[in-house]
């Protein structure tokens, strides 16, 4: 086993980019994770419009110390 026990998460409730309608969403780290779906049902929405915006938002803020208005529309997120 390595590391701990304790299972690293990113979490992102209430996703409402796009067509997502209040999408909950739980994703290991440090793991391959694949989002599939039919067509039309939003995996672009949560990877690029919901899940990018999030960590390049994040990342931007970190490296210039400002904050910027969220292109994406959820309502909460950790990990």
């Amino acid at each position: 086993m390595h590391g701990s026990s304790k299972e690293r998460l990113f979490v992102v409730n209430g996703a409402k980019t796009n067509n997502l309608k209040s999408l909950n969403v739980t994703i290991r780290l440090n793991s391959i994770t694949a989002i599939t779906g039919i067509s039309g049902g939003g995996k672009s929405s949560l990877a690029y419009g919901t899940l990018y915006s999030i960590c390049k938002q994040q990342f931007s803020q970190l490296e210039s110390g400002t904050y910027d208005h969220a292109v994406y529309n959820v309502d909460e997120f950790h990990g």
